[in-house]
């Protein structure tokens, strides 16, 4: 095209030459990231974020109940979400395996695809941070809970979701695999069904 030539008939270096350098660039970082996300520790990383992740909500979620009896006065339930008690009231029955694989595994997997996937997503791309993004994420997903919160669970609950929220946000945000989110969650779920049925 005759505004890439110079009037001597050649062709100008100076049009031509950023593009094949932007194409390295592009290649040099996906080969990082591919490098980065097959490695050993990326393997591993929601095992790894799980073990660091549910002992903070477990944390979190104790000191959120320690100032709700503080406030009201009264005693928390051992079960801090109507699932866990409807699980625990159906033990034995077919509908526990229904309450068990709805808990498990169908939500974390809606939760994590609406939450981390679309409304995170949503507001990094109108220019909200990554830290940001994920404390209102975060946020949101606690609320939403509140339903299925016991009054006397209350604190504890919120805190504790709030905290796995931000969690589970920042390592969509560390990984940018929406998978990692939700085997955490499937984790996390799957211990709080555990320890239910232990101390229900």
């Amino acid at each position: 095209p005759s505004g890439l030539n110079r009037p001597g008939g050649h062709q100008s270096k100076r049009a031509t030459l950023p593009f094949p350098l932007g194409d390295a660039a592009l290649r040099r970082d996906g080969s990082r990231r591919r490098k980065r996300l097959g490695s050993p520790m990326a393997r591993h990383l929601p095992l790894l974020a799980a073990l660091l992740i549910i002992p903070i909500v477990q944390l979190v979620s104790s000191l959120g109940q320690v100032l709700q009896i503080w406030m009201s006065g009264t005693e928390s339930s051992p079960l801090g979400h109507e699932t866990l008690r409807l699980m625990v009231e159906s033990a034995g029955e077919p509908s526990w395996w229904l309450l068990a694989g709805a808990a498990g595994l169908g939500a974390p997997l809606v939760e994590e695809v609406m939450y981390r996937g679309l409304l995170q997503q949503s507001a990094r791309r109108v220019g909200v941070g990554p830290i940001w993004s994920s404390i209102l994420t975060g946020g949101i997903f606690s609320l939403m809970h509140v339903p299925a919160l016991p009054a006397e669970n209350r604190i504890a609950g919120l805190s504790g979701l709030l905290v796995l929220g931000i969690g589970l946000g920042l390592l969509r945000e560390r990984t940018g695999r929406l998978d990692a989110c939700i085997l955490v969650h499937v984790i996390f779920n799957g211990f709080n069904l555990l320890l239910a049925t232990t101390v229900a």
